[in-house]
């Protein structure tokens, strides 16, 4: 009997194996961190209304149900789907401001890595799953920002190697952990509806015949697998708002508006680099899936759903990407002998990674002195401290992109608009992009009729025709902003 390389290395080989083991790994973590390190990191336009919002859970000690930010809306029903997430941000901002909100998305994103990481690593080599690793994190570059999606992806990482884990090792009991991931997730974002679905399409690969999932090697019966979606639903049940959030899911599903109005709520385009490797990594899964003599129906059906949402909105592109390598591993784990990392390698890949990532945010360039800059740069701090110190009067109408960072940085008042698309509905957001883009009918909207302070980019269509309109004066301008007041009688 051989005796394998590993028992036959000396003390002195297995310690520099295990060094160099944790030394690629930490390389590898350490450049996804790096990734992290730009300004959309911490300054991004949602991230001053979940702050508001944030800070408003704290002060009150429960949830909202209903709007206190939006003048038009003020009173209307709000549920805040991602309230813990909020509360989170905004205790992380008390706490240590901008770089703390930089640093909540660059571990966030270190952690999605490396449980992708470990999900591949089970299947194939660990330097083909590195560079499989280093493809998803560039895709994930239009995702690093302080959003609830972070916790989605990495929750998502985990329920699927929990549910490979079961499904291919025969043990039931590790869906068990399903139950809380999905109930902490109910209260960290809307997308935990993904969780779901992604045990219903297990659920539905297991149901199959035999003959159309031969390579899928699913041991567990299909009705554990729908007894555990069952019980999944309701386990997202615990949270403050209770079946009420699938009025939210419902709302999401169907707004029309927000595609006109946000960049991500627009269906996949092909016009950066991630783009195209998020396509490069689907079409080698497929490659990878088709190559398999035999049937994987699983592997299919993993990658048809994530084409369906992945392609509707870009803000959902991470899914069928998170798919895509996981397809892609099973199919090559036949050829590609797996070699995952060890726990000891991972921890201590992990802490190097993020001990350097914080590091460099205390000493780097990207630190709270440039990223107050880079907000004065990007919203109107200027313009919201002259409309602060000289009263001016209220309603105001603000830029939809501005809304959120007026709520957070003028709490006093009360917004036309911000980023929480599905509370002003189709009409309002249709109405509001009328306006701002100088529509022949752009003084129709009854927000902008009832105003009597406009700030707005100074570059935008409006800007342009209140400059020509006598019935407002412009009270202040700089290179991004423009503020404009109503004269009496108009």
């Amino acid at each position: 009997m051989e005796s394998s390389p590993v028992a036959t290395q000396s003390p002195i080989d297995r310690a520099l194996n295990r060094t160099l083991e944790i030394a690629w790994l930490a390389i590898v973590l350490v450049v996804c961190c790096v990734m992290s390190l730009r300004t959309a990191s911490a300054v991004d336009p949602d991230l001053w209304w979940r702050l508001r919002a944030g800070d408003w859970i704290a002060a009150h000690h429960t949830v909202p149900w209903q709007d206190a930010f939006g003048r038009y809306t003020l009173g209307h029903e709000w549920l805040d789907y991602a309230w813990l997430t909020n509360w989170i941000l905004s205790a992380t901002y008390r706490i240590a401001g901008l770089s703390g909100v930089m640093a909540f998305t660059g571990l966030l994103m270190l952690g999605c890595i490396t449980s992708a990481l470990v999900l591949v690593s089970s299947y194939i080599s660990q330097k083909l799953a590195l560079v499989l690793i280093i493809f998803y994190r560039v895709a994930l570059m239009p995702v690093t920002t302080p959003r609830p999606w972070l916790f989605s992806i990495l929750l998502l990482t985990l329920e699927l190697t929990v549910l490979l884990r079961a499904s291919e090792g025969n043990r039931p009991n590790l869906l068990w952990w399903l139950l809380p991931i999905l109930a902490l997730w109910a209260n960290l974002h809307i997308q935990f509806v993904y969780g779901l679905g992604l045990i219903f399409i297990f659920a539905v690969a297991a149901s199959l015949p035999p003959s159309w999932r031969s390579a899928d090697r699913i041991k567990l019966s299909a009705a554990r697998l729908w007894i555990i979606l069952a019980l999944g639903m309701g386990a997202t049940l615990a949270n403050p708002y209770g079946f009420r959030i699938y009025t939210v899911v419902a709302q999401y599903a169907l707004d029309k508006a927000g595609l006109s109005a946000i960049s991500e709520m627009q269906p996949f385009a092909i016009a950066e680099a991630a783009d195209w490797i998020t396509i490069s990594l689907l079409c080698a899964a497929v490659a990878c899936v088709a190559r398999v003599r035999n049937n994987s129906a699983l592997s299919w059906l993993l990658l048809l759903v994530g084409c369906w949402f992945g392609f509707q909105k870009q803000r959902d592109a991470w899914f069928l990407l998170l798919l895509s390598i996981t397809v892609c591993a099973r199919a090559l784990r036949d050829i590609s002998r797996p070699n995952p990392p060890r726990r000891l390698a991972i921890v201590g890949a992990v802490l190097i990674a993020g001990t350097l990532y914080i590091a460099q945010l205390r000493t780097g360039s990207m630190n709270v002195a440039f990223l107050q800059k880079e907000t004065a740069r990007l919203y109107p701090s200027q313009a919201a401290d002259f409309i602060e110190s000289n009263a001016l009067p209220d309603p105001l109408f603000n830029s939809f992109d501005w809304g959120g960072y007026i709520m957070w940085r003028l709490p006093g008042r009360l917004v036309s608009i911000d980023g929480r698309s599905n509370l002003y509905g189709n009409d309002g957001v249709s109405n509001f992009l009328s306006t701002l883009n100088g529509a022949s009918n752009w003084r129709d909207n009854p927000v902008f009729q009832k105003a009597n302070t406009v700030l707005i980019n100074r570059q935008s269509a409006l800007a342009s025709l209140l400059r020509l309109d006598s019935g407002y004066r412009l009270a202040y301008e700089d290179q991004l902003a423009v503020v404009f007041v109503r004269r009496l009688g108009n």
